[in-house]
């Protein structure tokens, strides 16, 4: 009788370990589906993270491009701008030198016709004078 107990005994404490290993299955499953909806939580906190850093990159390249078109437009307006003057200053340069030229052109043909003038002055003078010493 005594072995009956002894393995009496030997059963309920092989029945006490069963029930805790039990238990503590349990509580691993029960700790495995928490991990498993914390896995699941942080995946969609990961997606959702990553496409709000999508969308902030998107918007921030959208604005650098933007910024680039507005800094790219503003220097070729600036570079038409400056096309635009130096094409008026030559022209203005140009007219300016034509009118220099065609100055001087007139004040060249203006002492030619002075000089002639005097010329011509001089040289009916001159007979003048030679005319009145034949006459005399």
């Amino acid at each position: 009788m005594q072995a009956w107990s002894a393995f009496h005994g030997e059963l309920d404490t092989i029945g006490t370990i069963v029930d805790s290993v039990d238990s503590l299955r349990a509580e691993m499953e029960a700790l495995c589906g928490q991990l498993e909806a914390l896995d699941v939580a942080l995946d969609s906190h990961i997606q959702a993270k990553e496409q709000k850093d999508l969308i902030r990159w998107k918007k921030d390249i959208e604005k650098d491009t933007e910024a680039f078109k507005q800094s790219r437009s503003k220097e070729l307006g600036n570079f038409e701008k400056n096309l635009k003057a130096e094409h008026s200053k030559r022209l203005r340069q140009k007219a300016e030198d034509e009118a220099r030229t065609k100055r001087e052109e007139e004040a060249k043909a203006k002492r030619e016709e002075e000089a002639k003038s005097k010329l011509e002055e001089e040289a009916k003078a001159k007979l003048e004078v030679e005319a009145k010493a034949k006459i005399e």
